[in-house]
């Protein structure tokens, strides 16, 4: 296992035998490109083509900035999850990646379009409602609430040989 941090952003990985990596970001629009450059990687080293590399970093980019807006404005300095993995092998062999955030879940308020706002003004890039793009790019995505109800949980799915279809 191999772990790196600084005090905005932590990465674990685990051996062949676990393939997962893990990223913790805290909430600033500065880190979503840190989080797409660690997603794309993993991604590559899991076998993914380059058509699925491009939507994987597009989902990343919206995940994170989604999960930054829900929190921003609000009183919430917890960090942002990411794990990419690979789960199963061969054939069967897919791309999950989970983003998680602390804000308040659901986000369709309007403090969640004003945070996205501030976000892409600052470069972030964001749109009020990340999610539809999300459910529109992916076949496999599941959008809910975190662990207690606290946050939401992003988390999507593609087959490793080809960008998300079977």
């Amino acid at each position: 296992m191999t772990v790196a941090s600084s005090k905005a952003i932590a990465v674990t990985t685990h051996g062949a035998s676990d393939p997962v990596v893990r990223l913790a970001i805290t909430p600033t629009p500065a880190h979503v490109r840190t989080a797409r450059l660690v997603a794309v990687a993993a991604a590559r080293e899991f076998g993914a083509d380059s058509q699925l590399l491009e939507e994987i970093k597009l989902a990343v980019s919206e995940a994170c900035t989604h999960a930054i807006a829900a929190t921003r404005g609000r009183d919430c300095r917890d960090l942002v999850g990411l794990s990419i993995s690979l789960d199963g092998a061969g054939e069967q062999a897919r791309i999950t990646l989970v983003v998680s955030d602390h804000g308040p879940y659901p986000h369709a308020d309007a403090d969640l379009a004003s945070g996205a706002q501030q976000l892409a003004a600052a470069g972030g890039g964001a749109s009020p409602d990340a999610s539809l793009l999300l459910t529109g790019m992916i076949d496999d995505v599941e959008i809910g609430p975190g662990a207690g109800g606290v946050g939401t949980v992003i988390r999507a799915s593609w087959p490793t040989g080809a960008a998300g279809q079977p």
